[in-house]
């Protein structure tokens, strides 16, 4: 930063500021407020002192010998080391600052009540102002708030949502007992000592043929010629195909109904 005309420096006045702590000292007079000043005026375009006073910066900032001030030049180095010149923005830089007269206050802080003392850290922190407008809200405010959060409730919607879903992935292993009990027992509504797989590999399926499938195809066949067939035989065959055809259709339709619950239990597990 170059410094002067400005304050208490007549001349220009060049400081290396690239450290991370930069201690400066020197009696009274000798500039230490006029440097910390122009670097606030250097970051924030303006100097809060003089404001408080309300005296005008044109007044404030001039060097008396000089008649004038010269806005301080500060200049930083950026991302690719090029030496670039620094804006002055005070929604960038405002938290930058903490004035002597703040901190003079604040170490004076244990001799304070409780009352002051949440004064003196706003102030600290600069934010009696935003304390000074908070204090004036009264119970009208509420007629300008949105007291319905439109997020809060959709998150409260998905969290209902969650534990619902929570709650069948956690019922899911009784789900699938039941299934299979109720498949071994449909079964040995079959035959005693049938299992489900072998009861699906009795019926078969358009993809793996079984049983049925292959009784069918018996039956639809064309007959070849049977010498010594009498007419009572043949009705006691297709009586007895008839019969077995019907049990399969039953067992086969229990089946389907079966595998159409279980996998709609696999399809809703693997969504969960």
């Amino acid at each position: 930063m170059t410094l002067g005309p400005f304050r208490g420096f007549r001349t220009p006045e060049p400081f290396d500021l690239q450290k991370r702590v930069i201690l400066f000292y020197g009696p009274n007079g000798s500039g230490k407020t006029s440097f910390c000043e122009g670097l606030e005026y250097a970051l924030l375009g303006s100097v809060e002192e003089a404001d408080t006073k309300r005296i005008e910066a044109r007044v404030y900032l001039t060097n008396t010998h000089a008649r004038r001030f010269d806005p301080p030049a500060l200049r930083a180095t950026s991302h690719d080391n090029r030496e670039v010149p620094v804006a002055a923005n005070i929604d960038t830089f405002r938290f930058c600052f903490i004035e002597k007269n703040r901190i003079d206050a604040f170490s004076r802080i244990a001799a304070k009540p409780p009352g002051q003392r949440t004064e003196l850290i706003a102030t600290l922190f600069g934010m009696e102002k935003f304390n000074e407008f908070v204090g004036h809200f009264n119970e009208s405010i509420d007629q300008q708030l949105t007291l319905t959060g439109a997020k809060q409730l959709a998150l409260t919607g998905k969290r209902t949502a969650l534990a619902s879903d929570q709650a069948t992935v956690n019922g899911e292993a009784q789900t699938l007992l039941d299934l299979a009990n109720d498949e071994e027992a449909l079964a040995l509504t079959h035959s005693e000592g049938k299992t489900y797989a072998g009861l699906k590999a009795l019926i078969g399926s358009a993809d793996a043929p079984g049983r049925l499938q292959e009784l069918e195809g018996i039956l639809n066949a064309v007959s070849p010629a049977v010498v010594g067939l009498t007419r009572l035989e043949l009705l006691n065959g297709f009586e007895a195909a008839r019969t077995e055809q019907a049990a399969l259709d039953g067992v086969a339709a229990k089946l389907q109904a079966r595998s159409s619950h279980r996998q709609g239990q696999i399809r809703h597990s693997d969504t969960d």
